[in-house]
């Protein structure tokens, strides 16, 4: 059986340079969720990495969409009673192919390391989840309408 690919220092560099949070996935789990289209597609967090999330919260909807054969977006709608808008949402921005990204020449290069066949299956064995920074759209009164039609859909 063949390891798993390990890039350390693009992973370190991608956490630096972003500000924030970047969790790599597995892209067989990001697979099995079964999200193809650009329309919202209700997620089970469980399976990923973020499932850490529902273990501090109460996690009401985690929905996501492909935005392109790169890109795309999971949101991860929370419920906190002490804010004066009771949802919270985190979005993490998709990256589906670390190796295609317009920036990896420049990542690779100032993280110190080379765009070899490890990175290369690093890339393929994995899909990158970028926490973004909370927009207007982070506190919310209600769940918007596109998540709840289509949650009521999945169920």
């Amino acid at each position: 059986m063949e390891t798993k690919a390990k890039a350390p220092r693009i992973h370190a560099f991608m956490k630096r340079t972003q500000g924030r949070s970047v969790i790599a996935m597995p892209r067989d789990n990001w697979n099995a969720l079964g999200v193809k289209s650009t329309n919202h597609v209700q997620i089970d967090i469980q399976e990923t990495p973020l499932a850490r999330v529902a273990e501090d919260s109460c996690v009401l909807a985690a929905v996501a969409q492909k935005y392109g054969p790169s890109d795309g977006r999971v949101s991860v709608y929370r419920y906190d009673e002490k804010d004066p808008k009771p949802i919270n949402v985190d979005h993490y921005s998709l990256w589906l192919d670390l190796v295609g990204h317009p920036r990896i020449q420049e990542m690779v290069q100032a993280a110190s390391t080379s765009l070899d066949d490890n990175l290369r299956r690093f890339s393929k064995e994995n899909v990158f989840l970028v926490l973004e920074h909370p927009g207007d759209d982070h506190w919310l009164r209600d769940l918007p309408s596109s998540v709840v039609s289509v949650c009521i859909k999945s169920t």
